[in-house]
């Protein structure tokens, strides 16, 4: 399975050298959430395959009109602006370009980091972080009646456990029948099969934990 976003305009480029080189699973999305900080556009992967050896096996007239309700769906919600370019620019920064909008709404529209961007790794910005992308996801929990979450927050060594937990266990007592999973990623041999296969497969490797403030 190949994952990638479409920041800098070379996702459907990426998906096809990916399939290429034998990935049977990709993601995609619809418009108007498609491109940009989003994954390609499912349709316009399908056009790209057209006259090749693969295919995506849709219906193009039923994805125009599914995605003719989901743009209804979504008419009144705010799209950030920055969510919906293609820049060059991100490939200068090491920023991860699906990261962009989550970090953008968080210091910006949020201000939920306000006063804390002097703050060292792993202190005070770091969880309220947490909290906040925890509390987004224990919200989305219930409302789906998923009865437990996790996170990939904890396998990061730039990351604090101890934290992570904290924000995880405080987000789930916000709501009504959702638990915390408190798996340490890093232990059981996951951490040394990541840098196997980091090194196997020459994978980007962050050297930091996410946001702006973290790249100092």
């Amino acid at each position: 399975q190949f994952h990638t976003h479409d920041t800098a305009g070379n996702a459907v480029a990426c998906n096809f050298a990916a399939i290429s080189a034998g990935a049977d699973i990709i993601d995609l999305a619809m418009a108007p959430l498609s491109g940009g900080t989003c994954e390609a556009d499912i349709l316009t992967m399908y056009h790209r395959l057209r006259g090749t050896d693969f295919t995506l096996d849709i219906d193009p007239e039923k994805i125009l009109k599914v995605e003719k309700i989901f743009k209804d769906c979504l008419s009144k919600y705010f799209m950030p602006p920055e969510s919906m370019q293609v820049s060059p620019e991100i490939i200068f920064s090491p920023m991860p370009g699906g990261a962009l909008t989550a970090n953008t709404q968080m210091m910006r529209d949020n201000k939920c980091l306000a006063g804390l961007e002097q703050e060292k790794e792993r202190g005070g910005r770091c969880l309220q972080c947490f909290k906040m992308r925890l509390l987004a996801t224990a919200q989305l929990a219930e409302r789906m009646q998923i009865p437990v979450i996790a996170t990939t927050l904890a396998s990061s060594r730039w990351k604090s456990l101890t934290q992570i937990e904290e924000a995880g266990n405080w987000a789930v007592k916000q709501v009504n029948g959702v638990d915390f999973w408190t798996k340490n990623w890093r232990k059981d041999g996951l951490q040394e099969r990541r840098r196997i296969l980091l090194a196997e497969n020459n994978f980007y490797n962050q050297q930091y934990c996410g946001c702006e403030y973290s790249i100092k």
